[in-house]
């Protein structure tokens, strides 16, 4: 559990549950018969896919919007070094 991020070790033996709520409804779907191991390897790859999304999503604004940031940050700080200049 800890590898797919639902536990973290905090030490002593304790351990820190990082979504409770994704906790419950692995033990609500187990008691329905489904096996634990059926369970962690459902959840890795939804994890995997989720990462893939995200991973898209940041893909197209830097290709977007994150340029057009950078340019315009850009530009302010050019203006700001030829102000600073006498330019």
């Amino acid at each position: 559990m800890e590898r797919l991020g639902l536990v973290e070790q905090l030490g002593d033996g304790r351990l820190r549950v990082t979504d409770p709520s994704l906790l419950t409804a692995g033990l609500q779907v187990v008691q329905l018969g489904v096996p634990p191991s059926a369970l962690i390897t459902a959840q890795a790859r939804v994890i995997e896919l989720v990462r893939e999304v995200a991973a898209t999503y940041v893909g197209m604004f830097v290709e977007t919007g994150w340029r057009s940031v950078v340019e315009a940050v850009g530009a302010a700080v050019e203006a700001e070094l030829r102000a600073l200049a006498g330019d």
